[in-house]
């Protein structure tokens, strides 16, 4: 943590940029999920910080500027490179502001500008998105939805059509014969990334319960048995994804049951000893000795020790996500803490039809 700018953090210990706003918001999230924001001096030091952050946002279109990083940015010379980066840096910022306890200056939304979002925006995003990298256009998709739904629920009902629209659109590309999202011929860490950002985001966010769960519970057991999963990709990210994807099958359903609480034990121990390293944190890759990255962006050389990383050590959250699904008391917060009573307070609830399509309705228990 920054000793100048206190809940400001680096990537890892020989990252060359002090702070930047990705890395910030992960170590703040981290300490609280465990209880630790009091690590974070309170008083003026907080507030300085709270202030810078809120310093960085652009007042045309509300996005985030994050100085130190755009210096070592590669693309920094492209404007369109440099307004799509700062315009996922508000997420980050966002994260950070709320859990310092304060907000942006400004509403922001992924697409729109004038604090506005623009929803002909976002179907347009989805329609035309890369859909055979499901693990990006799922995350920027089922975001932008979510904003809109958000909204919805707080009153402004002429955005429901394009909820409605939009998830349809979104679940027309979950595969049934997988339950995960993208054609068969992806890459495996591909769709299960891509049904963690869909279907994860739209569980512990709107509360929806997607169809093909029980082909979805058979690529977890299946794919991480036989180590297919992983066969393309060693980041930290795909067990993590499989363990949220087995959690949900399991809120839902007593298919293979055992056997999906066996993968979880399993990704359990696995992420302990492959991603675990000495100095008590974890790496995003097994070796954790590589150059780290954000945005294709070198923040640090490679090391001649393995070391952990922010990244990494965030993800680790899956075990604590996984002793919520498998019911173990061990004092291990779960990312997804409360996201029944988050979801029963919201506004409206996601129904859908046989041929699945997508509608919203006032929720009854309010």
């Amino acid at each position: 943590m920054s000793a100048q700018h206190p809940g400001l953090f680096r990537m890892c210990v020989d990252a060359h940029v002090p702070w930047d706003l990705q890395s910030s918001a992960k170590g703040l999230h981290i300490l609280q999920r465990h209880d630790a924001l009091d690590t974070v001096p309170n008083g003026p030091a907080r507030a300085d910080t709270i202030r810078l952050l809120q310093d960085l946002q652009d007042e045309e279109t509300g996005f985030f500027r994050d100085p130190i990083f755009e210096e070592h940015f590669s693309a920094r010379q492209d404007p369109a490179a440099l307004l799509k980066l700062r315009r996922n840096n508000a997420k980050w910022a966002n994260i950070a502001l709320r859990v310092l306890g304060a907000e942006p200056r400004r509403a922001f939304f992924r697409t729109g500008t004038g604090g506005d979002p623009d929803p002909e925006a976002v179907l347009k995003m989805i329609r035309d998105g890369d859909w055979s990298q499901p693990w990006g256009i799922g995350s920027h998709a089922a975001q932008g939805v979510r904003d809109l739904f958000f909204l919805a629920c707080e009153g402004r009902d002429d955005l429901v059509p394009y909820v409605e629209r939009g998830l349809t659109m979104i679940l027309a590309h979950q595969n049934p014969h997988t339950g995960m999202i993208g054609d068969s011929s992806l890459p495996l860490f591909q769709q299960i990334s891509g049904a963690l950002k869909v279907i994860g985001n739209f569980q512990f966010s709107l509360g929806l319960k997607v169809p093909y769960l029980r082909q979805l519970a058979d690529a977890c057991v299946t794919h991480h048995a036989d180590g297919s999963f992983y066969a393309e990709s060693d980041s930290h990210c795909i067990p993590r994804n499989v363990a949220e994807m087995a959690w949900v099958c399991l809120l839902h359903s007593d298919y293979r049951a055992e056997e999906l609480r066996s993968t979880l034990v399993d990704i359990a121990r696995q992420y302990q000893d492959v991603f675990g390293k000495p100095d008590g944190g974890y790496s995003p890759t097994p070796e954790g000795t590589q150059a780290y990255s954000w945005n294709g962006t070198y923040l640090s050389e490679s090391s001649s020790t393995p070391r952990s990383s922010i990244s990494g050590t965030n993800g680790s959250g899956c075990l604590g996500m996984i002793c919520a699904a498998l019911g173990w008391e061990v004092g291990f917060p779960s990312m997804h803490d409360g996201w029944q009573e988050r979801v029963a307070n919201l506004r409206y609830e996601v129904t859908l039809s046989s041929g699945g399509s997508a509608r919203l309705q006032l929720r009854q228990s309010l």
